[in-house]
Protein backbone atom coordinates (compact mmCIF):
# COMPACT_ATOMS: atom_id res chain seq x y z
CA UNK A 1 0.00 0.00 0.00
CA UNK A 2 1.58 3.47 -1.06
CA UNK A 3 1.15 5.62 2.14
CA UNK A 4 0.86 8.92 0.26
CA UNK A 5 -2.01 11.48 1.30
CA UNK A 6 -5.00 11.67 -1.64
CA UNK A 7 -6.29 15.66 -1.79
CA UNK A 8 -9.26 16.13 -4.57
CA UNK A 9 -9.44 19.25 -5.03
CA UNK A 10 -12.61 20.29 -6.96
CA UNK A 11 -12.19 23.85 -8.06
CA UNK A 12 -15.69 26.20 -9.22
CA UNK A 13 -14.34 29.48 -11.05
CA UNK A 14 -16.82 32.20 -10.59
CA UNK A 15 -17.75 34.58 -13.90
CA UNK A 16 -15.29 37.38 -14.35
CA UNK A 17 -15.10 40.78 -12.19
CA UNK A 18 -12.80 43.85 -11.79
CA UNK A 19 -12.64 43.72 -15.55
CA UNK A 20 -10.67 41.57 -17.98
CA UNK A 21 -10.75 38.13 -19.20
CA UNK A 22 -10.16 35.35 -17.02
CA UNK A 23 -7.27 32.71 -18.15
CA UNK A 24 -7.70 29.67 -20.28
CA UNK A 25 -9.28 27.05 -18.02
CA UNK A 26 -11.01 29.81 -15.72
CA UNK A 27 -14.15 27.58 -15.34
CA UNK A 28 -15.55 24.62 -13.64
CA UNK A 29 -12.62 22.61 -14.09
CA UNK A 30 -12.08 19.70 -11.71
CA UNK A 31 -8.11 19.17 -10.74
CA UNK A 32 -6.84 16.55 -9.23
CA UNK A 33 -3.84 16.17 -6.36
CA UNK A 34 -1.89 14.01 -4.85
CA UNK A 35 0.58 14.35 -2.01
CA UNK A 36 2.00 13.17 0.86
CA UNK A 37 0.98 13.78 3.95
CA UNK A 38 3.51 16.19 5.28
CA UNK A 39 2.17 18.67 2.68
CA UNK A 40 2.90 19.14 -1.00
CA UNK A 41 2.08 21.85 -3.73
CA UNK A 42 -1.57 22.85 -5.35
CA UNK A 43 -0.73 23.81 -8.76
CA UNK A 44 -4.45 24.98 -8.31
CA UNK A 45 -3.93 27.33 -11.45
CA UNK A 46 -2.19 24.81 -14.14
CA UNK A 47 -5.43 24.87 -16.38
CA UNK A 48 -5.57 28.66 -16.36
CA UNK A 49 -2.80 29.33 -19.42
CA UNK A 50 0.45 31.10 -18.68
CA UNK A 51 -0.18 34.00 -16.39
CA UNK A 52 1.90 37.41 -16.77
CA UNK A 53 4.76 37.78 -13.78
CA UNK A 54 3.23 40.28 -11.88
CA UNK A 55 -0.47 38.11 -11.19
CA UNK A 56 -1.04 37.42 -7.92
CA UNK A 57 -3.04 34.91 -5.93
CA UNK A 58 -5.01 36.22 -2.58
CA UNK A 59 -6.45 33.98 -0.27
CA UNK A 60 -10.39 35.62 0.67
CA UNK A 61 -11.33 32.48 2.41
CA UNK A 62 -8.61 30.70 4.81
CA UNK A 63 -7.88 26.83 5.45
CA UNK A 64 -9.03 25.18 8.65
CA UNK A 65 -6.47 22.27 8.14
CA UNK A 66 -3.23 24.50 7.12
CA UNK A 67 -2.97 27.60 9.25
CA UNK A 68 -0.68 28.95 7.56
CA UNK A 69 -3.38 29.75 4.42
CA UNK A 70 -4.96 32.54 6.23
CA UNK A 71 -7.16 35.12 4.60
CA UNK A 72 -5.13 38.19 2.91
CA UNK A 73 -1.77 36.10 2.24
CA UNK A 74 -0.33 36.91 -1.39
CA UNK A 75 1.11 34.74 -3.72
CA UNK A 76 3.00 35.16 -6.80
CA UNK A 77 0.65 33.77 -9.35
CA UNK A 78 3.49 31.75 -11.05
CA UNK A 79 4.06 29.30 -7.94
CA UNK A 80 2.01 26.53 -6.68
CA UNK A 81 0.22 26.82 -3.08
CA UNK A 82 2.25 25.36 -0.95
CA UNK A 83 -0.33 22.76 1.68
CA UNK A 84 0.35 21.19 4.49
CA UNK A 85 -1.81 19.16 6.83
CA UNK A 86 -2.51 20.74 10.11
CA UNK A 87 -0.96 17.58 12.19
CA UNK A 88 2.56 18.72 11.26
CA UNK A 89 2.40 22.56 10.53
CA UNK A 90 4.72 24.46 13.33
CA UNK A 91 2.74 27.98 12.98
CA UNK A 92 1.80 30.72 15.75
CA UNK A 93 -0.77 31.93 13.65
CA UNK A 94 -3.15 29.71 14.87
CA UNK A 95 -3.00 30.97 18.43
CA UNK A 96 -3.49 34.88 17.35
CA UNK A 97 -6.84 36.48 18.34
CA UNK A 98 -7.08 33.54 21.62
CA UNK A 99 -9.94 31.45 20.70
CA UNK A 100 -8.29 28.59 17.66
CA UNK A 101 -10.63 26.29 15.76
CA UNK A 102 -10.31 23.14 17.26
CA UNK A 103 -9.02 19.62 15.07
CA UNK A 104 -12.38 18.00 16.17
CA UNK A 105 -14.57 20.83 14.99
CA UNK A 106 -13.13 19.92 11.13
CA UNK A 107 -15.62 17.97 8.78
CA UNK A 108 -14.86 14.44 8.36
CA UNK A 109 -16.66 12.26 5.64
CA UNK A 110 -17.97 8.70 5.85
CA UNK A 111 -14.67 7.53 4.69
CA UNK A 112 -12.66 8.70 7.81
CA UNK A 113 -11.14 11.54 5.69
CA UNK A 114 -10.72 15.61 6.91
CA UNK A 115 -12.51 17.65 4.56
CA UNK A 116 -11.26 21.36 4.20
CA UNK A 117 -11.86 24.77 2.12
CA UNK A 118 -9.89 27.85 1.35
CA UNK A 119 -10.83 30.42 -1.78
CA UNK A 120 -8.83 32.48 -3.54
CA UNK A 121 -8.94 35.36 -6.18
CA UNK A 122 -6.60 36.05 -8.66
CA UNK A 123 -4.99 40.33 -8.97
CA UNK A 124 -3.25 42.06 -11.94
CA UNK A 125 -2.08 45.26 -11.95
CA UNK A 126 -5.57 46.33 -12.49
CA UNK A 127 -7.44 44.57 -9.88
CA UNK A 128 -9.20 41.21 -9.61
CA UNK A 129 -9.18 39.14 -12.63
CA UNK A 130 -11.66 36.62 -11.49
CA UNK A 131 -12.57 34.84 -8.50
CA UNK A 132 -13.30 33.98 -5.55
CA UNK A 133 -12.55 30.72 -6.38
CA UNK A 134 -13.32 27.76 -4.05
CA UNK A 135 -10.62 25.01 -3.72
CA UNK A 136 -11.96 21.43 -1.55
CA UNK A 137 -9.10 19.33 0.60
CA UNK A 138 -9.87 15.76 1.33
CA UNK A 139 -7.02 15.02 3.51
CA UNK A 140 -7.45 10.87 3.84
CA UNK A 141 -4.96 8.81 6.64
CA UNK A 142 -3.13 6.16 5.77
CA UNK A 143 -3.94 3.32 8.10
CA UNK A 144 -7.24 3.16 10.40
CA UNK A 145 -7.71 1.49 13.60
CA UNK A 146 -10.82 0.10 14.43
CA UNK A 147 -10.42 -3.03 17.08
CA UNK A 148 -11.54 -6.18 17.04
CA UNK A 149 -14.67 -5.93 17.97
CA UNK A 150 -15.26 -3.96 14.12
CA UNK A 151 -14.50 -7.03 12.94
CA UNK A 152 -10.84 -5.10 12.00
CA UNK A 153 -7.77 -7.56 11.39
CA UNK A 154 -3.99 -7.13 11.72
CA UNK A 155 -3.61 -9.27 8.37
CA UNK A 156 -5.68 -6.41 6.73
CA UNK A 157 -4.14 -3.84 4.64
CA UNK A 158 -5.07 -1.08 6.89
CA UNK A 159 -7.65 1.08 4.70
CA UNK A 160 -11.05 2.25 5.55
CA UNK A 161 -12.81 -1.05 4.61
CA UNK A 162 -10.41 -3.54 5.51
CA UNK A 163 -8.97 -1.64 9.19
CA UNK A 164 -6.12 -3.08 11.12
CA UNK A 165 -7.10 -4.41 14.96
CA UNK A 166 -4.26 -2.98 16.87
CA UNK A 167 -2.08 0.36 16.73
CA UNK A 168 0.73 -2.09 17.08
CA UNK A 169 0.29 -3.53 13.51
CA UNK A 170 -0.60 0.19 11.79
CA UNK A 171 2.83 1.35 13.72
CA UNK A 172 4.92 -1.70 12.20
CA UNK A 173 3.55 -0.83 8.51
CA UNK A 174 3.96 2.72 8.90
CA UNK A 175 6.17 4.87 6.68
CA UNK A 176 7.38 8.27 6.88
CA UNK A 177 4.75 10.55 6.01
CA UNK A 178 1.62 8.20 7.41
CA UNK A 179 -1.05 9.13 9.56
CA UNK A 180 -2.76 6.66 11.32
CA UNK A 181 -6.38 6.92 12.30
CA UNK A 182 -7.69 5.42 15.41
CA UNK A 183 -11.93 4.81 16.30
CA UNK A 184 -12.89 6.81 18.84
CA UNK A 185 -13.14 5.08 22.74
CA UNK A 186 -11.14 1.96 21.66
CA UNK A 187 -8.92 0.59 24.11
CA UNK A 188 -5.59 0.01 23.40
CA UNK A 189 -3.49 -2.30 25.85
CA UNK A 190 -2.30 -5.52 26.64
CA UNK A 191 -5.88 -6.78 27.22
CA UNK A 192 -6.98 -5.74 23.30
CA UNK A 193 -3.54 -7.27 21.48
CA UNK A 194 -1.18 -4.26 21.60
CA UNK A 195 2.58 -4.63 22.30
CA UNK A 196 3.52 -1.68 24.71
CA UNK A 197 4.90 0.72 25.00
CA UNK A 198 3.65 2.23 21.11
CA UNK A 199 6.99 3.25 19.32
CA UNK A 200 6.13 6.04 16.88
CA UNK A 201 9.08 6.90 14.67
CA UNK A 202 9.79 9.91 11.99
CA UNK A 203 6.97 11.21 10.55
CA UNK A 204 4.19 8.86 11.78
CA UNK A 205 1.52 10.89 13.59
CA UNK A 206 -1.68 9.04 14.87
CA UNK A 207 -4.85 10.84 14.85
CA UNK A 208 -7.73 9.96 16.85
CA UNK A 209 -10.59 11.18 19.42
CA UNK A 210 -10.16 9.74 22.90
CA UNK A 211 -9.14 5.92 22.19
CA UNK A 212 -7.82 5.18 25.74
CA UNK A 213 -4.61 3.66 26.24
CA UNK A 214 -3.11 2.08 29.07
CA UNK A 215 -0.15 0.08 30.86
CA UNK A 216 3.57 0.62 29.79
CA UNK A 217 6.62 -1.60 28.96
CA UNK A 218 10.09 -1.05 28.86
CA UNK A 219 12.49 0.79 26.55
CA UNK A 220 15.90 2.40 26.16
CA UNK A 221 15.87 5.68 26.42
CA UNK A 222 18.53 7.33 23.98
CA UNK A 223 18.51 10.48 25.53
CA UNK A 224 18.20 9.55 28.93
CA UNK A 225 20.77 6.51 28.12
CA UNK A 226 18.44 4.05 30.75
CA UNK A 227 15.62 2.05 30.71
CA UNK A 228 12.20 3.72 31.04
CA UNK A 229 9.11 1.87 31.42
CA UNK A 230 6.55 3.83 29.36
CA UNK A 231 2.92 3.73 27.33
CA UNK A 232 4.06 6.09 24.50
CA UNK A 233 7.58 7.00 22.45
CA UNK A 234 7.96 9.93 20.30
CA UNK A 235 11.19 9.43 18.25
CA UNK A 236 12.64 11.40 15.59
CA UNK A 237 11.22 14.51 13.69
CA UNK A 238 7.93 15.18 12.86
CA UNK A 239 5.97 12.30 14.87
CA UNK A 240 2.83 13.44 17.14
CA UNK A 241 -0.31 12.16 19.05
CA UNK A 242 -3.22 13.51 18.93
CA UNK A 243 -6.89 12.87 20.76
CA UNK A 244 -5.49 10.12 23.36
CA UNK A 245 -5.78 9.27 26.74
CA UNK A 246 -3.06 7.59 28.20
CA UNK A 247 -3.76 6.32 32.04
CA UNK A 248 -1.09 4.39 33.75
CA UNK A 249 -4.49 3.09 36.02
CA UNK A 250 -2.17 2.87 39.49
CA UNK A 251 -0.35 5.95 41.01
CA UNK A 252 3.24 5.25 41.39
CA UNK A 253 5.85 6.14 43.59
CA UNK A 254 9.61 7.02 43.55
CA UNK A 255 11.39 3.62 41.81
CA UNK A 256 14.23 3.26 40.32
CA UNK A 257 13.20 3.43 36.22
CA UNK A 258 10.37 6.05 35.41
CA UNK A 259 6.79 5.26 34.87
CA UNK A 260 6.17 7.94 32.03
CA UNK A 261 3.09 7.91 30.15
CA UNK A 262 4.72 10.26 26.96
CA UNK A 263 8.18 9.95 26.41
CA UNK A 264 9.52 12.15 23.83
CA UNK A 265 12.93 11.53 22.15
CA UNK A 266 14.59 14.83 21.28
CA UNK A 267 13.36 15.95 17.78
CA UNK A 268 10.04 18.39 17.26
CA UNK A 269 6.93 16.09 18.79
CA UNK A 270 3.49 17.32 18.87
CA UNK A 271 1.40 16.28 21.36
CA UNK A 272 -1.83 17.39 21.27
CA UNK A 273 -5.77 17.28 22.89
CA UNK A 274 -4.54 14.44 24.79
CA UNK A 275 -5.08 13.48 28.64
CA UNK A 276 -2.00 11.57 30.49
CA UNK A 277 -2.85 10.63 34.25
CA UNK A 278 -1.53 8.29 36.90
CA UNK A 279 2.44 8.06 35.98
CA UNK A 280 5.32 9.52 37.95
CA UNK A 281 5.84 11.35 34.94
CA UNK A 282 2.87 12.61 32.72
CA UNK A 283 5.32 13.71 29.39
CA UNK A 284 9.08 13.73 29.90
CA UNK A 285 11.05 15.12 27.07
CA UNK A 286 15.05 15.65 26.67
CA UNK A 287 16.90 16.90 23.76
CA UNK A 288 13.58 18.74 21.87
CA UNK A 289 13.86 21.81 19.54
CA UNK A 290 10.50 22.65 18.19
CA UNK A 291 8.30 20.67 19.88
CA UNK A 292 4.59 21.78 20.32
CA UNK A 293 2.36 21.02 23.23
CA UNK A 294 -1.13 22.20 22.77
CA UNK A 295 -4.76 21.21 24.72
CA UNK A 296 -2.93 18.95 27.18
CA UNK A 297 -3.98 17.73 30.68
CA UNK A 298 -1.48 16.20 32.32
CA UNK A 299 -2.55 15.66 36.37
CA UNK A 300 -2.75 13.13 39.06
CA UNK A 301 1.15 12.21 38.18
CA UNK A 302 4.11 12.81 40.45
CA UNK A 303 5.69 15.04 37.78
CA UNK A 304 3.66 16.76 34.93
CA UNK A 305 5.38 17.67 32.37
CA UNK A 306 9.61 17.40 32.27
CA UNK A 307 11.38 18.85 29.21
CA UNK A 308 14.70 19.93 30.66
CA UNK A 309 17.75 19.76 28.34
CA UNK A 310 15.67 21.20 25.67
CA UNK A 311 17.81 22.06 22.60
CA UNK A 312 15.58 25.12 21.46
CA UNK A 313 12.55 26.78 22.28
CA UNK A 314 9.05 24.77 22.23
CA UNK A 315 5.66 26.11 22.69
CA UNK A 316 2.32 25.34 24.87
CA UNK A 317 -0.99 26.54 24.65
CA UNK A 318 -4.28 26.07 26.17
CA UNK A 319 -3.07 23.45 28.44
CA UNK A 320 -3.53 22.45 31.98
CA UNK A 321 -1.19 20.77 34.38
CA UNK A 322 -3.07 20.46 37.22
CA UNK A 323 -3.46 18.38 40.61
CA UNK A 324 -0.08 16.64 39.78
CA UNK A 325 1.50 15.93 43.22
CA UNK A 326 4.94 17.66 43.37
CA UNK A 327 5.70 19.84 40.00
CA UNK A 328 3.22 20.79 37.33
CA UNK A 329 6.36 21.78 34.38
CA UNK A 330 10.05 21.52 35.12
CA UNK A 331 11.83 22.99 32.52
CA UNK A 332 16.00 23.63 32.57
CA UNK A 333 16.60 27.32 30.85
CA UNK A 334 13.94 29.95 30.75
CA UNK A 335 11.41 29.19 27.77
CA UNK A 336 12.49 25.48 26.87
CA UNK A 337 8.93 25.89 26.29
CA UNK A 338 7.66 29.00 26.01
CA UNK A 339 4.13 29.68 27.69
CA UNK A 340 3.12 32.57 25.70
CA UNK A 341 3.64 35.90 24.50
CA UNK A 342 1.77 38.98 24.50
CA UNK A 343 0.73 38.71 20.74
CA UNK A 344 -0.36 34.81 21.41
CA UNK A 345 -1.28 34.55 24.85
CA UNK A 346 -0.26 30.69 26.56
CA UNK A 347 -3.69 30.27 27.92
CA UNK A 348 -2.27 27.60 30.28
CA UNK A 349 -3.31 26.28 33.49
CA UNK A 350 -1.04 25.78 36.36
CA UNK A 351 -3.13 24.97 39.29
CA UNK A 352 -3.26 22.43 42.61
CA UNK A 353 0.31 21.05 41.69
CA UNK A 354 2.69 21.35 45.00
CA UNK A 355 4.64 23.52 42.99
CA UNK A 356 3.21 24.78 39.12
CA UNK A 357 5.98 26.34 37.55
CA UNK A 358 10.14 24.99 38.14
CA UNK A 359 12.83 26.32 36.06
CA UNK A 360 15.86 24.13 37.10
CA UNK A 361 18.44 26.78 35.25
CA UNK A 362 19.22 30.42 34.48
CA UNK A 363 19.41 32.67 31.53
CA UNK A 364 16.56 35.23 30.72
CA UNK A 365 13.09 35.66 31.69
CA UNK A 366 10.88 33.29 30.95
CA UNK A 367 7.84 33.90 28.56
CA UNK A 368 4.44 32.97 30.46
CA UNK A 369 1.78 36.27 28.87
CA UNK A 370 -1.52 35.39 29.80
CA UNK A 371 -1.65 32.18 31.61
CA UNK A 372 -4.09 30.92 35.06
CA UNK A 373 -2.53 30.47 38.19
CA UNK A 374 -3.47 29.68 41.78
CA UNK A 375 -3.53 32.95 42.59
CA UNK A 376 -2.99 35.75 41.16
CA UNK A 377 -0.43 37.30 41.94
CA UNK A 378 1.47 34.11 42.00
CA UNK A 379 1.73 31.83 45.28
CA UNK A 380 5.47 31.92 45.84
CA UNK A 381 7.54 28.68 47.92
CA UNK A 382 10.05 30.02 49.77
CA UNK A 383 12.65 27.30 51.20
CA UNK A 384 13.56 28.74 53.74
CA UNK A 385 9.61 29.41 55.52
CA UNK A 386 8.12 27.27 57.64
CA UNK A 387 5.26 27.39 55.58
CA UNK A 388 4.92 24.54 53.32
CA UNK A 389 1.68 23.79 52.76
CA UNK A 390 0.95 24.08 49.21
CA UNK A 391 -0.26 24.58 46.32
CA UNK A 392 2.46 27.06 45.12
CA UNK A 393 2.53 28.75 41.47
CA UNK A 394 6.21 28.90 41.51
CA UNK A 395 9.43 29.17 43.73
CA UNK A 396 10.11 32.55 45.55
CA UNK A 397 13.49 33.29 43.73
CA UNK A 398 12.25 32.59 40.57
CA UNK A 399 9.63 35.34 40.61
CA UNK A 400 11.28 37.93 38.82
CA UNK A 401 12.60 36.07 36.01
CA UNK A 402 9.14 35.13 34.72
CA UNK A 403 6.75 37.07 32.73
CA UNK A 404 3.48 36.94 33.98
CA UNK A 405 1.86 39.53 32.65
CA UNK A 406 -1.88 38.82 31.49
CA UNK A 407 -2.12 36.08 34.01
CA UNK A 408 -5.26 35.58 36.13
CA UNK A 409 -6.88 33.24 38.56
CA UNK A 410 -7.88 29.83 37.23
CA UNK A 411 -11.13 29.36 37.17
CA UNK A 412 -10.82 25.27 37.00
Amino acid sequence: MKNILSISIAICLSACSGGGSAPAGAGGKSDQFTVNSLGGELDVLRNDGQLPDDYTIVITEASTWDPALTEGLELHAAQKISYTPLWYAQNEARWNGGDWTPWFGLSINDQGAVLDEFSYEVYGPEGALYGPVSVRVEVSPHLYVKGLDAGADDNNAGTYEEPLATLTRALELAEYGSVIMIEGNMELSEATGERLPFVIKDGVYVFTWRAIASGAGEYFSQTMQEVVTTCFVLKGERTGISGLYVHGRMRQEEQERPRVGVLLEGGSPTVAYTDVAEFEFGVLGRALDGAIFERIAVGRCRNGVDVRESLGTNTMRYSMLSLNDKFGLVLGAPNDINLGTESTPGRNHFDENYVGLVLTGGGGVQNAYGNYWNEFPLAAFDVDSDELDGPFDVFEDQLGVIDTRGGDVSGW
